[in-house]
């Protein structure tokens, strides 16, 4: 497998989503708690954070040309708060007509990313020069306490689930850049 980010993906393991931002997660134990004296194992105390943008979240962007921390890396990051500034540009439908006769308009902007956990950025991702991202790469790495990660983790689903919502479109808005009927949508 090629890496096209800067930050390690992880090997196998279990990815979350989050459907509120439109992010995958996986939490990697970080920093293990000692066995209890009876030698029972506790859950680790701290754990890395691995995230990315899903299919759907990518639809909110164009080609992604930077990826820029919202904090400086090993600065806190807070639940939903700012955690990157994606740099975009595209190409939008500005008129069609009967025939399919299309305007296009180049268009850019800045989109910005919140994180779902709060804790410290420890990692960011970079953007191909020439292929931008995709819903593979790792874009951020936080580190959060084990209550952090308790406290959000209710609201993250697995795959299928996140598909189905997805699916239902109850409150889930179209991108910016979702595929529409004839065309893309602008």
């Amino acid at each position: 497998m090629f890496a096209r980010t800067s930050v390690v993906r992880s090997a196998v393991r279990r990815r979350y989503f989050s459907p509120a931002h439109h992010m995958w997660l996986v939490p990697i134990p970080e920093t293990l708690t000692p066995p209890t004296p009876d030698g029972r194992h506790r859950p680790p105390s701290t754990y890395r954070i691995e995230m990315g943008l899903t299919c759907r979240g990518l639809r909110d962007v164009g080609d992604v040309s930077s990826i820029r921390p919202a904090t400086v890396v090993g600065g806190p990051v807070s639940r939903d708060g700012p955690l990157l500034f994606l740099e975009w540009d595209g190409l939008l439908v500005t008129s069609a007509d009967e025939l399919y006769h299309t305007t296009w308009e180049n268009t850019e902007g800045t989109q910005d990313v919140a994180s779902p956990v709060g804790g410290v950025l420890e990692d960011v991702g970079t953007a191909h020069p020439y292929f931008g991202i995709d819903e593979t790469d790792v874009l951020a790495s936080v580190i959060a306490r084990r209550e952090d990660v308790e406290a959000v983790a209710g609201g993250w689903v697995g795959e299928e689930e996140y598909r189905r919502i997805l699916e239902d479109g109850t409150g889930v808005e179209e991108g910016r850049f979702t595929p529409a009927e004839g065309g893309w949508s602008g």
